[in-house]
């Protein structure tokens, strides 16, 4: 069996699929109580192309993870559908705001903006950031607690 190419890589291809399904089972477990102490700022111009895109997965991801929203206009036009809504043209000035859109997560319990990603981002990629940067913030707070 190992010297036919088509089996020889079945023990990885299978410990593959069951990696993936642990980190996708972590991903979701995480997500799920996240929303309990952080909320997204969501960092657009309502003429931002890509900002236009990003507003669906913006409203997936709250909708799949209930998560709340702040979006920040810089133009003051808003977008609908967002927890909140105010108008920054300063944001810009915030170093973590390079391009548009820009996606941060807001730590409620120990206030802080933390960076996600600039210009748009995938459904996937997006929840893959949030939880590496809970993960971070928390392994930051296990080790300062």
């Amino acid at each position: 069996v190992e010297s036919n190419a088509q089996y020889s890589d079945s023990q990885s291809y299978y410990k593959n699929l069951a990696d993936e399904a642990i980190k996708n089972a972590n991903k979701r477990e995480i997500l799920a109580t996240a929303n309990q102490r952080y909320g997204l700022v969501f960092v657009y111009s309502s003429t931002c192309p890509y900002c236009v895109r990003q507003l669906p997965i913006i409203m997936k991801f709250k909708n799949t993870h209930n998560f709340k929203v702040l979006g920040i206009s810089v133009d003051g036009n808003h977008f609908a559908g967002l927890d909140r809504s105010l108008t920054d043209p300063d944001v810009a000035k915030d170093p973590n705001i390079q391009a548009y859109p820009t996606i941060l997560l807001l730590d409620t319990q120990d206030p802080a903006k933390i960076f996600v990603s600039n210009g748009l981002t995938t459904m996937d990629e997006l929840e893959e950031r949030i939880v590496n940067r809970i993960k971070e913030r928390e392994a930051h707070d296990d080790i300062h607690s």
